[in-house]
C-alpha cells in the first residue's frame, strides 16, 4: 500500500499560508535502504486560490506507511521519473488547466 496525503492540511513554517491536499499523482521509486514517493500535488488554499506542490516524501525500505517522512527539500528525479509523473498529471483536469 502506498501513502496518500489527499485530505492532509499543508501549512509553510513562519507562514499564514495553510491549504488542503485536494488531489495528488503519485510514483514511487524503491531503493536497497530508502523509498521515495514522489508527488505532484493539487493544494486549494485557505484563502481560496489553489496551486500546486511538487514535493516527495522518504521512509526506510520496508518500514510501513507510518515511517513515511515529508523530505522538506526540492525534488530531484531522473527525466524518466519526472516524465511518468507529468504524463500522470497530464490526466487530470486540475493540471489540464496549466497546460
Amino acid at each position: 500500500m502506498v501513502k496518500t496525503t489527499i485530505g492532509k492540511r499543508v501549512t509553510y513554517k513562519g507562514e499564514t499560508i495553510k491549504g488542503t491536499v485536494e488531489d495528488e499523482v503519485l510514483f514511487l521509486e524503491k531503493y536497497e535502504d530508502r523509498d521515495f514517493l514522489d508527488l505532484i500535488q493539487y493544494i486549494h488554499w485557505d484563502d481560496g486560490r489553489y496551486g500546486i506542490r511538487i514535493c516527495y516524501y522518504v521512509r526506510e525500505h520496508g518500514s510501513g506507511d507510518k515511517g513515511w517522512i515529508f523530505a522538506n527539500r526540492p525534488l530531484s528525479v531522473s527525466l524518466e521519473v519526472f516524465g511518468k509523473l507529468l504524463k500522470k498529471a497530464s490526466k487530470k483536469k486540475w493540471f489540464s488547466k496549466v497546460l
